[in-house]
């Protein structure tokens, strides 16, 4: 089950012409939107994305941090104000185990509901559930069927203090070799490597 402190924090977002999911954390007394890197192609200093919020899309200036392993799909943008409700959750991949449940949500192919949460005015997210299929150190493997636009979104568990834990992001699906077509196999990279990055 997906608690209301994971759903509220999920976030439709958008730069230029492309669109992915996004979700905010806190750390250090600050708010972050991170999402997934190549959401936002070619962004490498201080620009402005934009964020669906009260029924509309609104702009925001940004400066990205990026984790210092630069294959890791992994952006995050230090907010000025409290985009979301900052209820409590755990954060990073300690204690995620090989063959559990987890669960991700977002905005496959921009898609908006009609539905609103009433703090960001943001459309509630599609949930979707995986099994966690291998751990390769910053990558983890998930089972599920994952859509374009999921880009970015919060991978979650239930830990076994019965807390919501965000531990890793959604960066994309691997096609399948003979037909293109999505293989089921999600490729996510764990949330550590951009806690590092904020810290630094």
């Amino acid at each position: 089950m997906v608690k209301a402190e994971i759903i509220q924090r999920v976030l439709l977002v958008k730069y230029k012409d492309a669109g992915g999911t996004a979700f905010t954390l806190e750390k250090d007394s600050s708010q972050y939107i991170v999402s997934a890197k190549h959401v936002f192609p070619a962004l490498t200093r201080k620009d402005k994305i934009e964020i669906f919020v009260d029924s509309q899309w609104e702009k925001i200036e940004v400066v990205p941090i990026f984790p210092k392993d630069n294959s890791i799909d992994i952006v995050a943008f230090k907010l000025k104000k409290e985009l979301t409700v900052a209820l409590d959750i755990e954060l990073g991949s300690k204690g995620l185990i090989y063959s559990q449940d987890a669960f991700f949500l977002g905005y496959p192919y921009s898609f908006k509901h009609r539905q609103y949460m009433a703090k960001s005015g943001s459309p509630i997210p599609i949930v979707k559930k995986a099994i966690v299929s291998a751990l390769l150190g910053d990558a983890i493997l998930l089972d599920g069927n994952n859509n374009v636009g999921f880009s970015g979104a919060p991978v979650v568990i239930n830990n076994s203090k019965n807390k919501s834990q965000i531990v890793a992001v959604i960066s994309g699906y691997y096609p399948d070799p003979e037909t293109g077509e999505n293989s089921g196999i999600i490729k996510a990279y764990a949330l550590d490597a951009i806690l590092d990055a904020i810290d630094d």
